[in-house]
């Protein structure tokens, strides 16, 4: 097999992958979340897009011009979904900025001008319309990187220089997770720009197995947060009923003054679990009890 060929089938089976995980997001007791609404959109964004990017693989479509050159820059709504996922996290979307009524209107308007440079083609008989086409898409694609790199870098600084706007959220996470990804985007956009730079050089003919590592560490990358998010939201909502059941309110919500009122305050919320956790044994330990009663009584019976 081929190394074409194994990217093709890449890109099949993370697509079906990513359209199973969407179905499984949608039925799940977390559907409601803001937040796991626009992870599961980012998921089925890179979905669409690997499922678009293997069927102009396999030329599907070859025979019909308008389908052949018609393609959906998915690409462009990876980083506005990312954002809109990050403010929900943080609770933070009534003091933030609601990029997507600014997006959507160019990412249709992206759309509008494509189907109109196909159709403006798509009856003319000219031997240069492919070399047109790619230089159609790669300036379309080199405003898509930029205006992604720019709300990348505005997430970014929302997560690091604004800490006071999210502080009861970062009580029951340290957000390292997060970091961790912005980390990963970084090196998924420097794949990004040396792709589009190596298509330029080449005076707009793309060099295919130039984006291969950029689409591989793209889905990778998207599918771990999906998963991630899972995660760290079930992990969220475990925490905050934990400190509910206690009664205790969050640490970085209570002024402190002094070093002794900290280790007082540990000290309450030590002894609360300490509590808590030998409720729970104790509870357990009756039921070990009434069910092995229960087994002798049984075999007393017998």
């Amino acid at each position: 097999m081929s190394v074409k060929e194994i990217f093709n089938l890449f890109l099949l089976v993370s697509a079906l992958h990513g359209f199973l995980f969407c179905t499984i997001i949608l039925f799940s007791k977390n559907r409601k979340e803001k937040s796991m609404l626009f992870i599961n959109l980012l998921v089925l964004i890179i979905s669409l897009n690997n499922i678009q990017s293997w069927i102009l693989a396999k030329n599907f479509f070859i025979e019909y011009f308008f389908l052949d050159y018609v393609h959906i820059p998915w690409h462009f709504l990876i980083a506005p979904f990312f954002y809109m996922f990050l403010i929900h996290y943080l609770e933070i979307e009534k003091r933030s900025k609601n990029l997507l009524k600014i997006i959507l209107p160019i990412f249709v308007i992206i759309i509008c001008i494509r189907i109109g440079f196909v159709s403006f083609f798509s009856d003319k008989n000219t031997a240069d319309i492919a070399y047109l086409f790619e230089k159609y898409t790669s300036i379309e694609e080199i405003f898509s990187l930029i205006v992604s790199l720019i709300i990348f870098a505005y997430s970014f600084q929302i997560l690091s220089k604004k800490e006071q706007l999210f502080t009861k959220i970062l009580s029951f996470d340290n957000l390292k997770w997060i970091y961790t990804f912005f980390k990963l985007g970084l090196l998924t956009y420097i794949f990004w720009i040396i792709a589009l730079a190596i298509t330029v050089a080449l005076d707009f003919k793309e060099f295919i197995y130039s984006y291969y590592p950029l689409r591989v560490l793209t889905t990778v990358l998207i599918y771990w947060i999906g998963y991630q998010a899972i995660i760290q939201l079930r992990l969220l909502k475990e925490r905050k009923h934990l400190r509910k059941k206690l009664n205790f309110a969050p640490v970085a919500e209570e002024p402190l003054n002094s070093g002794e009122e900290k280790d007082g305050d540990k000290k309450i919320l030590f002894d609360k679990i300490e509590a808590l956790i030998q409720e729970k044994k104790t509870i357990y330990r009756a039921k070990i009890k009434r069910r092995v009663f229960s087994k002798r009584s049984r075999c007393k019976c017998l």
